[in-house]
């Protein structure tokens, strides 16, 4: 096979793969100045997706210099979304259970990036299940 027409048929634009992925999660979320996550519509996604999106966000925003960290504590990820912090800790658990969410350090947790398209996913499918 003639190498130029197998990478242009495989070859992956990192770029445009970013691209695609930050407006998938720009659908869902965004962040202010001082990198403050905000849900869009918080009230329509499930607890479990709310928190995953919620650390999508501060990663990203942690990304784009507007954090300290990728990470969020317990009471953070509680108090930015209005849940209890015992009710936040265990969807928490239940998304490190799933591999979705890891804990670097005791207390905080952040979001696996190679997770992400399938988080996405899974919130978008829930989205749809729940408009039906």
């Amino acid at each position: 096979m003639d190498p130029t027409s197998i990478k242009e048929a495989l070859m992956i634009d990192e770029r445009e793969l970013q691209h695609k992925m930050l407006s998938r999660v720009a659908a869902h979320l965004g962040f202010n100045s001082n990198g403050r996550v905000m849900i869009h519509n918080p009230l329509v996604y499930r607890q479990r997706d709310l928190i995953a999106l919620y650390l999508i966000g501060i990663k990203y925003a942690a990304e784009a210099g507007l954090r300290p960290s990728d990470t969020a504590s317990i009471a953070e990820v509680s108090d930015a979304l209005g849940l209890q912090n015992s009710l936040a800790a265990a969807r928490i658990s239940d998304l490190r259970g799933e591999g979705k969410v890891e804990s670097p350090v005791r207390g905080e947790s952040r979001i696996v990036a190679g997770r992400i398209p399938w988080i996405l996913n899974e919130v978008d499918e829930a989205m749809k299940r729940g408009a039906q």
